[in-house]
């Protein structure tokens, strides 16, 4: 159902899952539960997915970002936010995903046709946690560093926990007038 969130205006609950009902008979699900190995090699491919994604936020924000985050932002879903990027999609970041991922793939094919499989691109795909994260990591520096974001390096280098979210106006603002609400009841809660 969560397919739902890619594009809420065209897909709801109802038409997500009908989406993915067809995916799940179309991807053969029955093929992966045939033996004990295959079934265990598509459980670790979602590895090779979720690597090069883990490379790519750290590379961000440790590296290109400089632990430096503009917090409103993040809940602004339009042009608006510094994280809105292309139309909502961050070109560099799905470059480096793939970059991070293809050389995995070819292994993890290999090994659900044929979990006895020992080439050199299932070897690969054993250390796909390293491989992937690690060329996602190095590419999404390098992808910044010749076509940097917009906007790098605004953003605060440290977590406020004083720091609330206000909403005035349909947009997100950070505020710290309501704190002395936020304390007076923190203190009341405290005394019950």
């Amino acid at each position: 159902m969560d397919i739902s969130g890619l594009w809420p205006r065209f897909i709801n609950i109802r038409r997500g899952a009908y989406i993915l009902a067809v995916l799940g008979i179309a991807s053969n699900p029955w093929q992966i539960l045939t033996s004990a190995a295959t079934f265990l090699t598509a459980i670790s491919g979602f590895g090779i997915f979720l690597a090069p994604m883990t490379g790519i936020m750290l590379a961000d924000y440790l590296v290109v970002r400089k632990k430096t985050l503009v917090i409103e932002d993040l809940y602004v879903g339009d042009a608006r936010s510094i994280y809105w990027y292309s139309h909502g999609v961050h070109w560099r970041a799905v470059l480096a995903w793939a970059l991070g991922t293809w050389p995995t793939f070819p292994g993890f094919v290999m090994l659900l046709q044929d979990p006895t499989s020992e080439s050199n691109w299932t070897k690969i795909f054993k250390i796909a946690f390293f491989i992937g994260l690690s060329i996602s990591f190095v590419s999404f520096i390098a992808i910044c560093a010749i076509s940097p974001p917009p906007r790098l390096g605004e953003g605060l280098d440290y977590l406020d926990d004083s720091i609330v979210l206000a909403k005035d106006d349909g947009q997100m603002r950070i505020s710290n007038a309501t704190l002395s609400a936020v304390d007076a009841l923190d203190e009341k809660a405290e005394t019950a």
